[in-house]
């Protein structure tokens, strides 16, 4: 599926944790780092982004004192500028996606980054990210979509 941008620019990509280059597989075991850029024209009002995961891997839910603790909190840019949750409202992890949400986004550049973990082996076609503002659905944005492959464990 190719991106749209109705309003809201869109993109998402996938490394392995520790890397720099953009992959479309991991292995059994693997953290994944997902990081999605939002690029807004406007300020917005009531806006929610839904990042979906491929079916292989599991978000790492921070908030969990069963989650792994090591490097595991989820990190907002705005334009190079590191920020905690400011602009979110509420970010959700769910089995399938990662769901943030904001009464207000100011114009700008924003880069939303978590990890997944890697855990069952095939190949998976990967949902499109998708944004939009909750009363103005017209003001829309989806990302490309794509494939990532989990291999089997290094023995």
């Amino acid at each position: 599926m190719q991106a749209a941008s109705r309003g809201l620019t869109l993109s998402r990509q996938y490394r392995l944790q520790g890397s720099d280059e953009t992959t479309t597989s991991a292995r059994v075991g693997d953290l994944v780092k997902v990081e999605v850029t939002l690029i807004a024209p406007a300020d917005l009002d009531f806006i929610v982004l839904e990042d979906y995961v491929p079916a292989g891997l599991e978000p790492i839910d921070p908030n969990l004192e069963t989650a792994q603790q090591t490097d595991t909190d989820a990190e907002f840019e705005r334009e190079g500028v590191r920020y905690g949750s400011v602009w979110w409202a509420d970010v959700q992890y769910r089995d399938d996606r990662v769901v943030l949400s904001a009464d207000y986004v100011p114009a700008g550049t924003y880069t939303f980054t978590y990890l997944a973990r890697a855990t069952v082996e095939g190949v998976y076609n990967v949902i499109p990210t998708t944004a939009r503002e909750f009363y103005l659905p017209e003001v829309y944005g989806r990302a490309a979509g794509a494939q990532f492959t989990v291999q089997p464990a290094e023995e």
